[in-house]
């Protein structure tokens, strides 16, 4: 995924409730937001298993 690149991912802890959140290339870094927290960065180390779904 390059430059401009956007993407959906879902996120799972190994036991517990997933969360869906929003990630976008913007040339210099990838930055993942949370538009339900209105995060940015919302990535957690408590998250296992992730799915990427490309949407650009």
């Amino acid at each position: 995924m390059g430059p401009g690149a956007r993407a959906i991912v879902g996120a799972w802890p190994r036991k517990g409730i997933g969360h869906y959140f929003n990630v976008v290339n913007n040339g210099d870094k990838v930055i993942f937001l949370d538009f339900q927290t209105g995060k940015a960065n919302p990535a957690e180390p408590r998250y296992r298993h992730c799915y990427l779904m490309r949407t650009h």
